[in-house]
């Protein structure tokens, strides 16, 4: 991250929206709450560090057929803690709403036709911000 931070720097260009997308390979890792909630804020920090103020979108994302069911549950409510607890941080799309999709062609991994829909709900989301 601290790269691409850098390379848009250099070219003067700042984010004006982060979207943060990820937490199911920490639910199949086990990954407590409490550390992924403070691994995230070391994200969040790094940004603001380098001066981007953009807001911070965070997705709802545990979903993993390989992790188990309360494992998931502990990133998702630090994903939704992180946001109730800091300022310019927002919900993003919640993709663990397309857990049991056909859509998901291997279970985890998203089709053309769910990222279409994913798209149009970052879109709205970003949108109405």
């Amino acid at each position: 991250i601290q790269r691409t931070l850098s390379q848009l720097k250099s070219k003067q260009l700042a984010p004006t929206h982060i979207l943060w997308i990820q937490g199911e390979e920490d639910a199949f890792l086990q990954t407590s709450k409490k550390v992924y909630k403070q691994e995230l804020k070391k994200i969040h920090n790094l940004f603001r560090k380098n001066q981007i103020s953009a807001p911070f979108f965070v997705s709802i994302t545990s979903y993993n057929p390989d992790a188990n069911r309360q494992n998931q549950n502990q990133i998702s409510t630090a994903q939704r803690e992180f946001i109730s607890e800091n300022q310019f941080v927002y919900q993003g799309v919640w993709n663990d709403s397309f857990n049991v999709s056909p859509l998901r062609h291997d279970q985890i991994h998203f089709s053309t036709e769910l990222l279409d829909t994913l798209s149009n709900r970052w879109f709205k989301i970003l949108n109405n911000y």
